[in-house]
């Protein structure tokens, strides 16, 4: 049957195998997994089951290439497993960018464009394949450890002056390092690195561009700071509403990163961040958090000013309560200070009069002293109780005055809180 002819493949295949038998069982199962998932691919597409079969074959290559490979990857110091699934990936590639491709495009062409996406995707992985290097040190000194893993790689060795300086510069004198194996340029820059932070603590090794470079931890930790600036959500209207917030982002970040290396600061609106990349995307990941925690701040901060707001008419409306009164209190006066004057005058048109109707004769003088005199008195009485009751009238008038002040700067303040009211700026 067309599925044996699978079976018949994977027979020649391992026999061809350089390998233990446990390990021939091993990739004999990886690969017929995922022909057969390949060939059921395939069929979904339009194609017969022996066609499907005979691409899904072809798509491996030439069978002895295939064995060996294979073979060459277990006498690597991966693990073989990784080298059994890496021998499938052109299956799988195929097999991912079949479907998506035929997702995408009209049933007629499937096939045709299936098969240039997966050579396309071969060819790439194939170019892109990463540069192994054996080592065979025994031991040597630290540095010179470094200096070779930095030329198999072609690249320049840099120390720089502050880990010459550090304690761990002077753990290096005199220290020397095995080192043995195949790896790529990342699997030996990351070896290496585990050992030196192992044996020696204090220092970090990175690929910096055409540089393998030997830094102190802090050097590190200082060059992974970027400086980025966040808005601030726009209910942090005040310099104490804008620290809190870059406070609570900072305990925030604090529950999953060391923050020892980064700085949270709000300036002018902004929340400026100076932090590693995984704080940065943490911080960005927290947006839609940050969006919730945004609202209820700001339907806090509207609740607040609604009640602020409350509180000040109520203030206004005693305020003008007290005004009113204080204004009739002074109207009064100023009512009852003029009928006083008003009395006086009409005290003094009296006293004239009678003055003239006094008739001429014996005793005249006397008689005209007498009545001036009674008029005096009236007269006298009239202006101590106007000189008493102006003191009332300042002082109604000062208290009329300060409340009316009081009152327009009340209904001001109330204006400027609402014109300083976020929603309404919205």
């Amino acid at each position: 049957s067309n599925r044996d002819a699978i079976e018949s493949w994977l027979d020649v295949l391992v026999s061809m195998l350089n390998l233990p038998s446990s390990q021939r069982d091993q990739v004999r199962d990886e690969l017929e997994d995922h022909l057969r998932s390949r060939v059921d691919d395939l069929l979904i597409m339009g194609k017969s089951e022996s066609a499907a079969i005979q691409s899904a074959i072809q798509e491996l290559g030439e069978t002895a290439e295939l064995a060996k490979l294979i073979s060459s990857a277990s006498r690597t110091r991966t693990p073989f497993r990784r080298f059994a699934m890496n021998a499938t990936f052109f299956v799988l590639a195929g097999s991912i960018m079949t479907a998506s491709i035929s997702m995408m495009m009209p049933t007629s062409t499937h096939t045709n464009l299936a098969m240039q996406g997966e050579e396309r995707l071969v060819s790439e992985a194939v170019v892109s394949a990463p540069e192994r290097h054996t080592f065979d040190i025994e031991r040597e000194h630290v540095m010179e450890v470094l200096k070779e893993v930095a030329d198999a790689f072609n690249l320049n060795l840099n120390v720089t002056d502050s880990l010459f300086r550090s304690k761990a510069n002077h753990v290096f004198v005199g220290a020397s390092m095995a080192f043995a194996g195949e790896y790529t340029r990342d699997e030996a820059v990351e070896e290496v690195q585990s050992r030196i932070h192992m044996y020696f603590g204090d220092a970090r090794l990175e690929v910096q561009g055409d540089e393998l470079v030997l830094m102190t931890f802090e050097e590190y930790r200082r060059a992974q700071v970027e400086i980025r600036a966040y808005p601030i959500p726009s209910w942090a209207i005040s310099s104490d509403d804008q620290y809190q917030f870059s406070l609570a982002i900072e305990q925030l970040l604090s529950t999953k990163h060391d923050l020892q290396y980064a700085t949270i600061q709000p300036i002018n609106g902004s929340l400026v961040v100076a932090a590693s990349p995984q704080v940065h995307t943490d911080l960005v990941d927290m947006a839609e958090q940050l969006k919730v925690l945004s609202q209820k701040m700001l339907e806090k901060n509207q609740s607040r000013l609604d009640e602020h707001r409350a509180l000040k008419q109520r203030q206004i409306d005693r305020l003008k309560v007290k005004y009113d009164e204080a204004k009739e209190a002074f109207m009064n006066s100023q009512r009852k200070h003029g009928q006083l004057v008003a009395d006086s005058a009409k005290i003094d048109i009296e006293r004239t009069n009678a003055r003239n109707k006094v008739a001429r004769g014996e005793n005249y003088r006397e008689r005209v002293d007498a009545m001036d005199a009674e008029y005096q008195s009236k007269l006298a009485v009239v202006q101590a109780m106007i000189n008493e009751h102006r003191y009332e009238v300042e002082e109604s008038k000062a208290r009329f005055e300060r409340l009316q002040q009081i009152l327009i700067d009340a209904e001001a303040d109330l204006i400027l809180t609402s014109l300083d009211d976020p929603a309404l700026g919205a």
